[in-house]
């Protein structure tokens, strides 16, 4: 594709798949769109920083899931953690997996690391909503369910997971699961249908490959699922969700967005190295993500303007009189994917969202994201983008769980809604009881202990007019 000098942007319904042209530098000047289509034709590149975000992660045969083989990874064997002394045992075992088992690029999800207790965790969630969809009530019945309990769990990874939920679904509960997988990797979708074999022949468990941000209604028809009820389960997938990124210009007294140029550079091997260019704010679906996520403070400065509106998040989140040169990292397709959820599921729906809600060394700026690399089985951070190698790293963000919240409240505002936060201890003593299954002798438990920087959302929601 080449740059498009429009009088805006180019944004197609079906994803995040444009080239925004800017029609004036931050100071007001004209910008040089001969200049800009020019340099596109020596290999540079304009993009908003989503979807720079969105290609250097996600591109066909080129992004940072889509190499052949991809970074998440599976292990081995499941660890036996009531045969762990402690500590040390457990540590040992995880630097034991990523010499033996783990390529050097890759990295394990707690979904792996304590499987099946994690999946299992999160079975029981499913599987009490749907009873009490069922019944009124959390008690399971001697007889089968015959009703269809759809889940559809979205960026699978290993399909690990998966495997744990549909095995606790169907042979611990005996419920009529059926498991959709929503995957935009292919190179993932290879490991899932490798772990995921047993389930394939009855069609238990079908796939769409697709960005989720893009689902439609009709994606599902050729599964032969009815979409009146399913439960959406997302575990780590909310960190990779592209971003944009706006500041507030005291010369301009205006808000900026961010704009990626990406340059190829030179030698054997040329790898793309992205210069930030800020231009003034008119995108859409960032003024309207930003109308979502930070809906709770809307409701105290909705008398003010949209712009002055903007001044008063800033002025909430950020120190005092330091706003002006903070930046806030804006979760625009996050929003995009409820959007999605809610576009596809109409009637009864339940979400398992589970996510880091902090991260060390990010990026200055509120909700900045933590880039990093793995080289020969070292992880290498990066204090800067234009220091980051396109397609070479992983671009994690930390998940505001209470904006969050307020997104999902906004835009299910139609719907009878029930929406909390917990930490993920919480949550994994709540649905695993006082016996997690990752405890180790000396009484240390991993997965309670350790994962403090994790959080789970839950949400129940219904059509206003259901019984």
């Amino acid at each position: 594709m080449s740059l498009r000098p429009n009088n805006s942007f180019k944004n197609r319904d079906e994803g995040v798949d444009f080239f925004w042209i800017p029609q004036s530098t931050s100071t007001g000047g004209p910008l040089d769109l001969e200049h800009v289509h020019a340099t596109s034709m020596r290999g540079h590149r304009f993009m908003l920083l989503r979807e720079y975000i969105h290609r250097s992660l996600y591109e066909e045969g080129k992004g940072y899931f889509q190499n052949t083989a991809p970074p998440v990874a599976a292990m081995r064997a499941p660890i036996d953690f009531s045969e762990l002394a402690g500590r040390s045992d457990y540590e040992r075992e995880i630097g034991k997996a990523y010499a033996v088992d783990i390529d050097r690029s890759s990295w394990l999800t707690p979904a792996e690391i304590f499987q099946p207790y994690y999946a299992y965790a999160i079975a029981r969630r499913i599987e009490r909503a749907h009873l009490a969809r069922r019944t009124g009530g959390t008690r399971r019945s001697d007889k089968p369910d015959g009703h269809l309990c759809l889940v559809v769990e979205i960026g699978a990874g290993t399909g690990t997971l998966a495997h744990g939920i549909l095995t606790y679904l169907r042979s611990v509960c005996g419920l009529n699961a059926k498991y959709i997988l929503v995957e935009i990797s292919s190179s993932c979708i290879a490991l899932q249908k490798q772990r995921l074999q047993e389930f394939m022949p009855s069609k238990q468990v079908q796939w769409i490959q697709k960005c989720a941000t893009m689902l439609q209604p009709d994606d599902f028809k050729p599964l032969g699922v009815a979409l009146d009820e399913a439960h959406v389960v997302a575990t780590e997938v909310l960190d990779n969700m592209p971003h944009d990124c706006i500041v507030y210009d005291e010369n301009s007294k205006g808000y900026l967005q961010t704009v990626v140029e990406a340059r190829h550079g030179t030698g054997v091997l040329p790898l793309v190295f992205p210069t930030l260019h800020r231009f003034p704010l008119e995108d859409g679906p960032i003024q309207r993500a930003l109308g979502v996520w930070f809906s709770a403070d809307r409701e105290i400065v909705s008398p003010f303007p949209w712009h002055e509106w903007i001044k008063q998040i800033f002025h909430s989140i950020l120190p005092n009189d330091k706003y002006s040169a903070q930046q806030i990292f804006i979760p625009t397709m996050t929003v995009k994917l409820l959007d999605a959820i809610k576009r596809c599921f109409r009637n009864h729906l339940t979400l398992t969202f589970a996510d880091f809600d902090y991260l060390p060394n990010t990026l200055p700026g509120e909700d900045g994201p933590l880039i990093q690399m793995r080289q020969h089985k070292h992880t290498i951070p990066f204090s800067a983008f234009e220091d980051a190698p396109m397609y070479k790293c992983d671009i994690m963000f930390p998940t505001n769980f209470h904006y969050f919240q307020s997104a999902v409240q906004s835009i299910f505002s139609d719907q009878r809604t029930h929406v909390e936060v917990m930490k993920s201890d919480q949550f994994i003593r709540q649905h695993n009881g006082d016996k997690s299954g990752t405890q180790t002798l000396s009484g240390y438990d991993p997965l309670l202990d350790d994962f403090k920087n994790t959080s789970f959302l839950l949400g129940t929601l219904e059509k206003e007019n259901e019984e």
